[in-house]
């Protein structure tokens, strides 16, 4: 006889420290949460506080620069990133860069 078990993944909250400076409040991130940026925006959506890079903060390409720095595939890396702007890019350890300008 075989089970199947279904696992759900749920996200396990980690509890950062909260310290009081005046009127003001700082969030300890765990280092799994620390950002790149100089910059971030608070918002409130119901319950919840959300901070996030603060659009523009480092340039257009923010978001992709921090999703390939969290780890990709190895079959990701077998082809190259294609663009025009590699400066964006060019300081991701194990990235491969193609100038599509520069054929």
């Amino acid at each position: 006889m075989y089970t199947l078990a279904y696992v759900q993944e749920v996200a396990i909250p980690h509890i950062p420290k909260v310290f009081e400076s005046g009127n003001s409040q700082t969030v300890q991130l765990p280092k799994d949460f620390h950002f790149t940026i100089d910059e971030a925006e608070v918002a409130r959506e119901g319950d919840a506080v959300i901070q996030r890079p603060r659009p523009g903060a480092s340039g257009a390409w923010a978001s992709l620069r921090a999703a390939v720095e969290r780890g990709f595939s190895a079959d990701f890396t077998v082809s190259p990133l294609v663009t025009s702007n590699t400066a964006e890019f060019k300081r991701i350890a194990g990235l491969r860069l193609e100038d599509w300008t520069k054929g």
